[in-house]
């Protein structure tokens, strides 16, 4: 293989065993890097699959604050717009469903890593005012834990009623 001005040579045999060489220009021959806080360029290197990673890290892990979930969202609705010229299309669909598992997962997995890990770290502290202060918020929420999901999840209770009333011919609410 060899390297002249920017385009790489090499050696390639054809279909009847002859040998033969290949130009490739070397921007083709080299992986490109995946910039790691670029929602343009997560998209394009992984697609959907990366909103999953990226939500799962940024709900779940310690480590996911410095991602780019709002943007990659962002980035990723104008991405599955009809049209234009661009170098990556995503499916509305797909960005939904792999959104939605990676912000559940991640929940999920950062519930149980509190659940498993929290009291030991917090143990391990010698933090008066950690103490103090994770003693107080329990105090303070465990007796109300059922009216904060009660009310979290009241907005699609009153929708889903509100949805329920008289309909005119056109599907509208009266």
């Amino acid at each position: 293989m060899t390297v002249v001005d920017d385009v790489v040579t090499a050696p390639v045999h054809s279909p009847q065993g002859e040998p033969s060489t290949m130009a490739l220009s070397a921007h083709m021959a080299v992986p490109q890097a995946v910039n790691l806080l670029d929602a343009g360029s997560l998209l394009s290197a992984f697609g959907a699959l990366g909103i999953a990673v990226v939500l799962f890290a940024e709900t779940g892990l310690l480590v996911g604050f410095f991602l780019p979930g709002d943007s990659l969202l962002f980035t990723a609705g104008l991405l599955c717009v009809p049209g234009g010229n661009r170098p990556v299309h995503l499916a509305l669909p797909q960005v939904l469903a792999f959104a939605v598992i990676g912000a559940l997962l991640g929940a999920q997995a950062g519930y149980l890593i509190g659940r498993r890990g929290g009291r030991a770290l917090r143990a391990r502290s010698r933090s008066r005012k950690l103490h103090d202060g994770a003693e107080r918020a329990e105090e303070l929420l465990l007796p109300i834990a059922a009216l904060v999901v009660l009310v979290s999840l009241t907005p699609v209770a009153v929708e889903m009623f509100r949805r329920r009333g008289p309909r005119t011919p056109n599907g509208s609410a009266r």
